[in-house]
């Protein structure tokens, strides 16, 4: 009975492991696709480093598991490894953001405008006493967060990471918002199918072996350990670059001081994804003159924007965008200063200008939630009935791919958008039908 106990936790590990290698590990969505018949699908990106860890839980479902049935034999070695590839499953957040920084930017950036729409200064919030006058004219949209990253880029020095916070550590090895947010079910159940096996490999015939689960638990904390030590020595390799920098920037010294900011980018990839990083290298083009790249057109056109000359900026913003290709960190600041100077067209009551910047926002990222919204605002009052639907629909569809649950705010608000407007038009049936999904998005 006991054996069978044994063998039958080996089994439904397989089984787990294989269910991982068929599932996603995580989503983020990336574009949108329309169909005829008003349906709307969204594509969701990948990350290609779980190809080797689904490699690997193939190769254990195979070996360990079944070959524990078939076999019915244990031993220190199986257990041994088990343990050690359930912590390097540990370190997948870690590997999709070291290894694919597009990625992991674009997944903060979804997660950033839910946060924008979402928290207490957000749209949704500070606009719950006048969101339902007027058809919502009165409704101001909130600016964007100034900031987006994989890795918060500190100022200068060690000190600046504080190591002493246990949610630094948390962030500097993937364990973030926006990791959780995407998440699939293949991670979950490739940890769960691991941790079966162990279990499996530790019960033979029923009996606990403690001598096996020591080595086990040995074998286990050692790689994590390890993985900790390569996992951070990265950033603090990048954050000595980045007080080099400052140093030199301090000194005059602007061709050293790019050679050292592009070290730390080189010593930490993610660094690359960071606004800041995109600021500070404009800047140090903008000081020696350089104003034909991409970052010192970009530093320039901020500039105009801060002194208020908002025509002159935005040619300069289509500039970048027409050079620079979509997904890169570039592109990406370019394309969310169009999204402010929509935000404040359609604070300004010029919905016409409104709509022309955030349709061009949507056109090179479908899955901006920020924009989708304030189109909705934009196409609300302007009666545009069959623009808003759609937006509604669309948002629907990115959102399938969120996981916590405040995004069933930004749903219900976008189905009250909808009601509002098939009110208008006497659509008595199509008001019902978003009422009832006001209330269960």
């Amino acid at each position: 009975m006991h054996c069978l106990a044994s063998r039958a936790l080996a089994v439904l590990a397989a089984l787990l492991l294989i269910v991982a290698l068929v599932k996603p590990w995580m989503e983020v969505p990336v574009d949108i696709r329309e169909r005829p018949g008003e349906k709307v699908e969204c594509i969701a990106a990948r990350p290609r480093s779980a190809i080797p860890f689904r490699i690997t839980c193939l190769a254990f479902s195979l070996v360990m598991g079944f070959g524990h049935v078939w076999h019915r034999r244990t031993s220190d070695r199986k257990a041994v490894l088990a343990a050690a590839f359930l912590s390097s499953q540990l370190f997948f957040p870690y590997v999709v953001m070291a290894w694919e920084p597009p990625l992991s930017a674009r997944a903060n950036w979804l997660h950033m405008q839910h946060e924008n729409l979402t928290w207490l200064g957000g749209d949704l919030c500070t606009n719950l006493e006048y969101g339902r006058k007027s058809w919502k004219d009165s409704i101001y949209m909130v600016d964007t967060p100034r900031q987006i990253n994989v890795v918060r880029l500190p100022s200068s020095g060690l000190g600046a990471f504080q190591f002493g916070r246990l949610m630094t550590w948390f962030e500097m090895l993937g364990y973030s918002n926006r990791f959780c947010q995407f998440v699939r079910m293949g991670w979950i159940t490739a940890i769960l199918g691991t941790t079966l096996l162990i279990m499996a490999e530790c019960l033979p015939g029923g009996r606990l072996r403690r001598g096996r689960v020591v080595r086990a638990a040995a074998s286990g904390m050692a790689t994590f350990v390890a993985g900790v030590l390569v996992a951070v020595a990265p950033v603090i390799a990048a954050s000595l670059e980045l007080d080099r920098c400052r140093d030199s920037v301090a000194r005059g010294l602007y061709d050293e001081a790019e050679e050292h900011l592009m070290r730390a980018k080189r010593r930490l990839p993610a660094f690359g994804e960071d606004t800041f990083y995109v600021a500070q290298l404009g800047l140090l083009d903008f000081r020696r003159g350089r104003l034909d790249t991409a970052a010192g057109r970009l530093f320039e056109a901020n500039l105009l924007e801060r002194q208020g000359r908002y025509a002159q900026s935005m040619d300069m913003y289509q500039d970048v965008l027409a050079r620079e290709p979509s997904g890169t960190a570039v592109h990406r600041e370019a394309l969310r200063a169009v999204l402010r100077a929509g935000l404040h067209a359609l604070n300004g009551q010029r919905n016409d200008l409104a709509c022309r910047w955030l349709e061009q926002v949507l056109r090179s990222e479908p899955c901006n939630l920020k924009a989708n919204y304030a189109l909705q605002i934009a196409y609300l009052r302007a009666w545009r009935r069959g623009d808003l639907d759609r937006m509604v629909r669309r948002i629907v569809a990115i959102y399938g791919y969120f996981q916590m649950p405040t995004k069933e705010i930004v749903l219900a608000a976008s189905h009250e958008n909808a009601l509002f407007a098939a009110y208008r038009e006497h659509d008595l049936a199509a008001a019902q039908a978003h009422a009832l999904k006001v209330r269960k998005p």
